[in-house]
């Protein structure tokens, strides 16, 4: 009899599109898809300025490009006791509408990935979704690039009133780049997941690579993609 195969959920970044991301991903799917089937949603968002240069050039007959909101700082100088949460994600009431748009159409997934935004939002929603109504729509969570979630509505979801954290308790894969601009909040995003999930066969895992803030080079890392495949299959499996 054939297996089922998994539906995993993919967000792309800031300012790109569906596009980008399959073409993002295409090394992670060309090991998986024997396995499973991707879903690739587009951001509720139109972009609201211009993307990365290279982008612009690169995808310029695969417009538009869209994001997942946008944000804005504190009208205030940050400081200790805000821990690090001193945005505002202006739009997240219709990301979640758009999300649960998404759940009720392409629905169920066994994973997630999400690249840049795209990861924060996963972040985001996954916690969202539990506290809200408690609720897990992904057995794990793959994030590539993900800068952490600093949205000072969000905050009462990662941290306790005592200001000690509430990690996510989904089972992750982080991806980072040690080039990456960004390479400090990504770890911090990280951080936010916890260590060991009860039931979860692996532990977090966070693989840095020697690029930027992009997926690593399947030429450069042969054996990544199969190991990441594995992962996934192994906690959806799990979880079943």
């Amino acid at each position: 009899m054939a297996t089922k195969k998994l539906r995993i959920l993919c967000l792309h970044g800031y300012r790109t599109n569906v596009k980008i991301m399959q073409d993002q991903t295409r090394a992670l799917r060309r090991v998986m898809e024997p396995h499973a089937e991707f879903v690739f949603v587009t951001a509720p968002f139109e972009a609201r300025g211009p993307s990365d240069e290279v982008i612009e050039r690169l995808y310029e007959n695969h417009t538009p490009f869209y994001e997942w909101g946008h944000i804005t700082k504190l009208e205030r100088q940050p400081e200790a006791s805000d821990n690090g949460w001193y945005h505002q994600y202006v739009g997240f009431d219709r990301v979640v509408e758009h999300m649960d748009e998404q759940l009720r159409t392409h629905g169920p997934f066994d994973a997630a990935v999400g690249f840049s935004q795209g990861g924060q939002m996963l972040t985001a929603l996954s916690m969202w979704y539990l506290h809200q109504r408690n609720e897990r729509y992904w057995k794990c969570c793959l994030i590539c690039s993900g800068t952490r979630v600093r949205d000072v509505g969000l905050r009462p979801l990662f941290e306790n009133a005592d200001g000690s954290p509430k990690r996510v308790p989904i089972p992750s894969i982080h991806i980072i780049g040690k080039s990456d601009p960004y390479y400090n909040t990504c770890r911090e995003h990280a951080e936010l997941y916890a260590d060991e999930v009860p039931d979860a066969p692996l532990k977090k895992v966070v693989f840095e690579h020697e690029s930027g803030h992009r997926f690593p080079s399947a030429d450069r890392h042969p054996d990544l993609y199969e190991k990441l495949s594995d992962m996934i299959r192994l906690h959806c499996q799990t979880s079943d």
